[in-house]
C-alpha cells in the first residue's frame, strides 16, 4: 500500500470529556487474569475492544487469527505430540485463565508453525458499555519458548515480557483488515 493511501485510525474518544470518561471506564476494568482452580496471578490485560461479538469474530478472522481448540484430553495429547515431533499445531489450546472469575469468551492464536512460538490472546466480556457498544478486555502475549515447571510438574510457556510489543502486533494486524474504526 502506498504511504499516501494509509490513513490514520481516528481516536475512539473525540472530545476531552469523552477521553476522560473512557479513561475512567478502562480504569474500572480488571487488569489481571488468574489461573482456573489454583487462582495464581497470571497475564495482565493490555487491550480493550469496543464492539459486538460479530465484529470481533469478523476482525480476527480477517486478520488471520484462529480460534484455539478447547482444552481436553485429546487436544492435550495432540499438543504433547506436536512438541515431541517439533510440528506446528495452529489451533493448540491454551490454559484457562479467568478475569474476575470468568473464562474468556474468545481465545485466538496466530502461530509461527511451531507450538513453542505463537501469538495468542484471550478476550473477556465485561459489563461495561461505551457509547452503546460492548466493551471487552484482552490479554495478549507472545510465546517465545517452552519450559518445565518443577513446582507444578508441567510444561509452561515462556512469554516475551514486553507485552506492549504484542499489543502493537494485534493492533497492527486488526488495522490492516479495514475492520477497525478507531
Amino acid at each position: 500500500i502506498p504511504a499516501e493511501n494509509i490513513k490514520p485510525i481516528p481516536p475512539v474518544a473525540s472530545t476531552a470529556a469523552d477521553t476522560k470518561q473512557l479513561r475512567g471506564l478502562i480504569r474500572r476494568l480488571p487488569f489481571r487474569t488468574y489461573t482456573d482452580g489454583s487462582n495464581i496471578p497470571s497475564d495482565l490485560t493490555n487491550l480493550v475492544f469496543i464492539g459486538s461479538s460479530e465484529a470481533i469474530e469478523r476482525a480476527f478472522a480477517a486478520s488471520g487469527w484462529e480460534p484455539v481448540d478447547d482444552l481436553n484430553a485429546q487436544t492435550t495429547y495432540t499438543t504433547v505430540r506436536s512438541i515431541a515431533e517439533i510440528q506446528g499445531y495452529r489451533r493448540a489450546p491454551m490454559s484457562i485463565l479467568l478475569l474476575n472469575g470468568v473464562p474468556p469468551k474468545y481465545a485466538y492464536a496466530k502461530t509461527l508453525n511451531t507450538f513453542s512460538k505463537r501469538h495468542h490472546l484471550r478476550i473477556f466480556a465485561s459489563q461495561e458499555m461505551w457509547q452503546g457498544q460492548a466493551v471487552w478486555s484482552s490479554s495478549s502475549t507472545h510465546d517465545i519458548g517452552i519450559g518445565f515447571s518443577k513446582k507444578n510438574k508441567t510444561f509452561i510457556h515462556l512469554i516475551d515480557t514486553n507485552i506492549d510489543n504484542e499489543r502493537a502486533k494485534v493492533v497492527n494486524d486488526l488495522s490492516l483488515t479495514g475492520c477497525v474504526t478507531g
